[in-house]
């Protein structure tokens, strides 16, 4: 660091002067010794909670039901009718097709006077909505713990027992 200053010589002349003003030198410490290195397999990022492999059994579950369900509302099954003068309506299954654009009736060749349609076969369809539902179900309590099927069973039981008893009585017991 320097410092300036004005000094009067003997002549009476104004001259000026720097003077450096010493500054205590910095003290000398050991070199620190290098950082051991990081191995592998540790990482320095922070670490992350780890999966459970329980939610993504049950997601994947979920997941899969889910679009079954989807696909199966998506395409449902459709029946064909069949209506003669004088006999009552005959149904047949269609088969599976886009649910805005249903299968083409069949017509007979020889002309008779035959009604022919095609429908919604709301009956399989909530037999497979309702089948598809409950193997979700079960996927899911499944692929949970052994501890919430335990727990399941252990509040299911004597709920269930309790009904019987009630609606059958002892039955000889």
């Amino acid at each position: 660091m320097s410092q300036d200053a004005f000094v009067v010589d003997p002549s009476g002349r104004e001259q000026l002067v720097r003077s450096i003003v010493s500054q205590p030198a910095p003290r000398q410490t050991s070199p620190e010794p290098p950082a051991p290195p990081i191995p592998a397999s540790v990482s320095r990022v922070a670490a992350e909670p780890p999966i459970d492999k329980t939610q993504l059994a049950r997601s994947l579950v979920l997941l899969v039901g889910g679009a079954l369900i989807v696909a199966s509302l998506l395409f449902p099954p459709w029946a064909y009718t069949f209506q003669t003068a004088g006999i009552s309506q005959v149904r047949k299954p269609a088969g599976y097709g886009f649910v805005l654009a249903p299968p083409t009736p069949e017509h007979l060749e020889n002309g008779d006077d035959v009604l022919f349609g095609i429908v919604l076969d709301w009956s399989r369809l909530t037999a497979q909505v309702a089948a598809l539902a409950l193997l979700t179900t079960g996927g899911w309590l499944f692929a949970g713990p052994v501890e919430t099927l335990v727990s399941l069973r252990g509040r299911i039981g004597p709920a269930f027992r309790r009904a019987t008893r009630a609606m059958w009585g002892d039955m000889g017991r």
